[in-house]
């Protein structure tokens, strides 16, 4: 099954709640501003960062907005499936 997209509202709404962009493991900074372009319309700035399912699909989680975090690329790939997983283990 395709892994369906996170949307840019999704991720605002992390943002927002977490209150930055940075890996929520390692705390690697990350864009944390909305340009906001004509219109109204904006873009997140994006580096290297993506949203984790703390609890993962594999394992039973959701695309809900409780299970979701930014992370760096790097956290990401180590935390794979893993639960509870901490940084630098």
């Amino acid at each position: 099954m395709a892994r369906k997209s996170i949307s840019n509202k999704t991720v605002k709404s992390i943002v927002e709640r977490d209150g930055s962009a940075n890996c929520t493991y390692c705390r690697r900074f990350g864009a944390s501003r909305l340009f906001t372009g004509s219109k109204g319309k904006g873009a997140w700035l994006w580096i290297e960062h993506e949203i984790d399912h703390v609890i993962p699909l594999s394992r039973g989680g959701t695309d809900e907005l409780p299970n979701l975090v930014i992370t760096c690329r790097n956290c990401n790939r180590r935390k794979n499936n893993k639960l509870g997983w901490v940084y630098g283990t």
